[in-house]
């Protein structure tokens, strides 16, 4: 992953992922980040556990970055703000309890790793790498990064 980017990310994430004039800047200060942020999971094979883990590491990121804050801050007035905070405080304590009990999860739901991939619509390359057994959190971020950086999905 030593070739992963915040330049080839935004790049990959423009090719998939309507990104917004406006939001450019904003968009390439997380994709600058993301392989910070991700750095313990890029080398995890792709699975719930491990999609669950960067997804926690990108939003707990969101939420304590001083600099990201004053960006984001920018474009949201204090009740917006307020409204994606109280969001994304509950998706964090969803995703930690889907994390300490990942097997349980999956049995209560029905969930299996090959059914999230397929909910997730990867791309070819990354069908391919999950069909191989060789996907990993790394891959999702060089080749489709809105998977982890899109929370509007």
């Amino acid at each position: 992953m030593s070739d992963l980017n915040g330049q080839a990310i935004f790049d990959a994430l423009k090719s998939t992922t309507p990104v917004p004039e406006e939001t450019e800047p904003m968009i390439h200060f997380i994709c600058d980040a993301a392989p910070a942020i991700l750095a313990t999971v890029l080398e995890q094979p792709f699975d719930l556990k491990h999609y669950a883990e960067a997804k926690l590491l990108y939003l707990r990121w969101m939420l304590e970055n001083e600099d990201f804050l004053a960006k984001f801050g920018e474009t949201l007035d204090d009740l917006t703000w307020g409204m994606w905070r109280s969001l994304y405080d509950n998706l964090i304590s969803q995703l930690e309890a889907m994390v300490e009990d990942t097997d349980g999860f999956m049995k209560t739901t029905g969930m299996t790793d090959d059914l999230l991939a397929q909910k997730m619509e990867l791309n070819a390359i990354l069908i391919a790498k999950h069909e191989a057994g060789t996907l990993t959190i790394g891959d999702l971020l060089q080749y489709q990064p809105g998977l982890l950086l899109d929370n509007t999905k």
